[in-house]
Order: structure tokens, then C-alpha cells, then sequence
């Protein structure tokens, strides 16, 4: 395949992840109307391979191939292979789908497998009379979900070809329903396509710039007319995707040239003006948060405010809130947050066994919160390594801040007690602000944040809320911040409780 990047490029991906390099993207006019395709069969590329850069950083590849299985059916093969570092530890993520679509990419049948080190995640699914049946297998239990359709459903790698298919026309706009087998649902995506730019920095040639929205996420790519990804940037700008030759993509598997830069850890810390002395023990917080507001909604709830001004959005979190948001649920959010999802089972054996167990004697509803927030902290632990679900976390004991909550979540919603996935930024000493993840449990009539990763059984005011939902697909939206926020602290209390000095001392 042409190598269509230039061997200069990666002198300019920071420039370009920074938005400086957009400033050299010029309109090209078309020679002539783009027509769509009708069929796979016309499809031009029905295979390329791509480069993933992270921050500057090779860190791994992604490929497809579409090849025909008989008349009218096609099977799309793609896998992605992701080798970085963070907080020391050699992070390997590998994902291979299989998806059998028609001749229109509608889906029919998929396979979709997912490996996090030596962890295993499976999804299999069929679409039969109007409904998409999927089956899941996380730690040697497997769970199904049956999805009642009401359109066509597309596999997610129809991102790649979709707006070819239709017709890459300047202005012309494209919504449909995609299965996300990570997460386990459908959701829709929509796509936009621009005008057709050249920027001979980052690519040769000219790609229309389609802009794709998938749960919040953002992705900005340039297509050639011929319907090869020329580029494409995405989490924040920060992730990059271009097009590269076999050999080379093959050529960094086999040497797993990883980089020793702590990549993630970099460009997912934000560190602000002045410190919050003894985070832990914070009450009350003050913070100014710039670029948010074009990302997402803020939240306000019972323990935090959001005021959002022309240039920042501040937030007042107050841990001892009185505000009467505290108590609202109604029975719609009552019922979503006590029903399983596919990575927290509060339905399955070993799960309500185990909170049945630990929630033994407790008399209140605050006691079985404490209990099991303890129980978490106590018995998982503290790993940099990531988890599928809460049965997986059960099984391995350990993991990060997402395996906490989805444990302590799953714990929860099996003694009926509502319980919702946050994420957000909390407060490190030393480090500034770092993306996190908690929950929240409904007790006593007001809902309450407790963070099991670090043992609070209430979460302190460090902790600003992002997103929240039944689990974490709807923390997707944060990936738009990576690198692109600002935080200044207004003000803390308390500040640091002074030790007293004893006798002799």
C-alpha cells in the first residue's frame, strides 16, 4: 500500500495535537461529485493498516480487511494492538472483531474480543427477527442480553465506511445505530462531512474532514475520495491514527518498541496554581475550571454547585451540603440503578452471595454502605491494571480506581441499594488534579459519595463530578478533556489539622 505519510510527520504531531497545525488546512475544491458507493464490492480499500500515535509517541496499530463469504455477505476483520506505559507498569491491549455484515454494512452477526494482559473479555452476538441477541463472557461466567431493534443496527467499524457509502458530500449528515461491544450497548452515531481540505504537512493529497460523535466522543478524520482515512485525531486531539504499510505496522509488534515516557499519567494530570493541603481531609472546595463548558454539561447535585461564566465553569463542593438535591431520585432513576449491566452483575451468584455475606447483621442502610465500602478497600487491591467488570475484579481482588467502584457498585445494587458510577477529578498531593472514578449510593433518603479506592466512606471535596451513570459508558465524554482543561484553585477547608506536640517532644 502507498505510504501516504511523510517521514516528517511526527515532528509535526505535537504541533498538531496542540491546534497549531490546523491553521495550515486549505479548502481544495472537488474536480468533481463524490459517488457513493452502493456495495462492499466497490469499495476501494478492503484493507489498511494504521499507526497510533499517543502525545508524539508510537504506541501501537490498528487494521481491517473486508473479504466476501458469498453472495451478499462480507466479513470485516479488524483488531487494534495498544502497548504503553503508565505509573511504571507495561500496559498490552489487544481487540480483534469479527463482524458479518451485507452488502449495505448492516449487521448480521459479530465476534468481538477483547485481552488486557493476560485478561479475556468475549462478545458474541446475532441479529434474528428484529432483535439483537448478545452473549458476554468475563471470568468464566457468561451473561446475555437480547436488544428489541426498531432500525438497521451497524457494527462499530462502520465508522470506516459509512459516510463513503453514502456519498462524501460537503455538509451532508449521517445518523444510525452502532453496537458497542466494549460496553456492551447500542447508541448512535452521527457523522458530519466537510469540506474537502489538504494539508501537506501531516498527509499528501486531499481528505474531506468528516467529524464523528460516538457517546459523547469526538473523532476528526480526513477521507480521501477513494474512502481511505488519511487521518484521523481523536481523545482530545491527543490519539492519533494514519495510514502505514504492513511491514512497518508488523515491525512494531514484533519489537514492542515501547516508549519509557509515562504517557498517560503526563497528559492526564492537571496541575493547578497552588496546592490543597491534606486533600483527604477537605470539606469544602472552590475551583475554576477553563474549557469545559464547550465539552460537556456541568453538574449540579446536593454536594456540588457548577456556576458556569463566559470562560470558566466554577464548582463549590461541600461535603456537609443541606441542599434538598441531595434526597431527589425518582422510581425511573431508582430502577436503572439497581439493575445489572454487562461490567456491574449485581445479578450474578458469587456477587450476591458475597453481599449478602458482608452486609450479615447490619441494621441501617448507611451501616451496609460502610460495610461495603470498607469490605472493597480493604479486600482489592491497589493495582494499575484495568478490569472488565465487577465479577473479574471479585475474582482477581485487585485493580484501580474503575475496579473499586464497579465492585463496590455491583455489591450495592445486589442489596437494592441505588448506586450510580461517577467520574470526575480528584486531588493528589504532589500531583494536582487526576482523572478518577467513585460512586454514589442512595441511603437514607439522600444520595451519598463514597470512594472505595481510598477507603472513604465519604468521598472528600476534592472529588468533582463529571459524569455519572449505571456504569462507565458514560464517562466516555471525558476522553474530550485530556489536555485540554485548566484548574485554578479559589479556595479549601480545612487546611491541614496541626499535630499537637507531646510532653518531652
Amino acid at each position: 500500500m502507498k505510504r501516504l505519510l511523510k517521514p516528517s510527520i511526527l515532528l509535526f504531531l505535537i504541533i498538531a495535537i496542540s491546534g497549531c497545525a490546523g491553521m495550515r488546512f486549505e479548502r481544495v475544491i472537488p474536480f468533481a461529485a463524490v459517488v457513493p458507493v452502493d456495495t462492499l464490492d466497490r469499495f476501494f480499500y478492503k484493507e489498511a493498516w494504521f499507526g497510533l500515535v499517543f502525545t508524539g509517541e508510537r504506541v501501537g496499530f490498528t487494521h481491517y480487511k473486508v473479504s466476501k463469504i458469498e453472495d451478499g455477505l462480507y466479513e470485516i476483520f479488524a483488531e487494534g494492538h495498544l502497548h504503553i506505559r503508565f505509573m511504571g507498569v507495561d500496559q498490552r491491549i489487544s481487540i480483534m472483531s469479527w463482524d458479518t455484515v451485507d452488502a449495505r454494512l448492516r449487521l448480521v452477526s459479530m465476534r468481538w474480543e477483547e485481552r488486557l494482559g493476560k485478561k479475556f473479555k468475549k462478545v458474541v452476538g446475532r441479529v434474528e427477527n428484529g432483535v439483537f441477541n448478545a452473549q458476554i463472557t468475563v471470568a468464566g461466567a457468561t451473561t446475555k442480553r437480547s436488544y428489541p431493534l426498531k432500525e438497521a443496527l451497524y457494527p462499530e467499524v462502520a465508522l470506516e465506511f459509512y459516510p463513503v457509502f453514502n456519498g462524501l458530500i460537503e455538509g451532508k449528515e449521517y445518523s444510525y445505530l452502532i453496537f458497542n461491544a466494549e460496553h456492551v450497548v447500542l447508541t448512535r452515531a452521527t457523522q458530519k462531512v466537510g469540506y474537502l481540505m489538504k494539508n501537506p504537512d501531516l498527509f499528501a493529497g486531499a481528505g474531506y474532514k468528516v467529524v464523528s460523535r460516538v457517546a459523547g466522543v469526538k473523532s476528526t478524520s480526513w477521507v480521501s475520495p477513494k474512502g481511505l482515512t488519511l487521518l484521523e485525531r481523536t481523545v482530545g486531539g491527543v490519539l492519533i491514527r494514519y495510514p502505514e504499510s504492513e511491514r512497518v505496522a508488523k515491525g512494531y509488534l514484533a519489537s514492542a518498541a515501547l516508549s519509557k515516557k509515562e504517557l498517560v499519567l503526563n497528559i492526564s494530570r492537571i496541575k493547578t496554581d497552588r496546592d490543597i493541603p491534606c486533600p483527604r481531609e477537605t470539606t469544602l472546595l472552590s475551583v475554576e475550571i477553563s474549557g469545559l463548558k464547550e465539552k460537556m454539561d456541568a453538574i449540579t447535585d446536593g454536594r456540588q454547585t457548577a456556576q458556569v461564566a463566559e470562560e470558566t465553569t466554577r464548582f463549590f463542593v461541600d461535603i456537609n451540603s443541606s441542599s434538598d438535591l441531595a434526597g431527589k431520585i425518582d422510581e425511573k432513576e431508582r430502577i436503572i440503578y439497581v439493575l445489572p449491566t454487562p461490567s456491574v452483575e449485581s445479578d450474578n451468584p458469587e456477587i450476591k452471595a458475597k453481599a449478602e455475606e458482608i452486609a450479615r447483621g447490619a441494621e441501617t442502610e448507611s451501616e451496609l454502605v460502610d460495610r461495603l465500602a470498607r469490605w472493597v478497600d480493604r479486600n482489592v487491591i491497589n493495582s494499575y491494571e484495568d478490569s472488565f467488570s465487577a465479577l473479574a475484579v471479585l475474582k482477581d481482588r485487585k485493580g484501580e480506581c474503575q475496579a473499586h467502584t464497579l465492585l463496590y457498585t455491583a455489591l450495592a445494587r445486589a442489596l437494592n441499594l441505588p448506586t450510580r458510577v461517577v467520574s470526575g477529578l480528584v486531588y493528589l498531593e504532589d500531583r494536582g488534579f487526576l482523572y478518577h472514578a467513585w460512586a454514589e449510593t442512595y441511603a437514607e433518603g439522600r444520595w451519598r459519595a463514597v470512594d472505595p479506592t481510598f477507603g472513604q466512606l465519604t468521598a472528600d471535596a476534592t472529588h468533582i463530578k463529571l459524569t455519572q451513570g449505571p456504569d462507565f459508558f458514560a464517562s466516555l465524554k471525558i476522553s474530550e478533556l485530556i489536555g485540554n482543561i485548566k484548574i485554578k484553585v479559589v479556595s479549601s477547608e480545612p487546611r491541614c489539622q496541626e499535630k499537637k506536640e507531646g510532653p518531652g517532644s
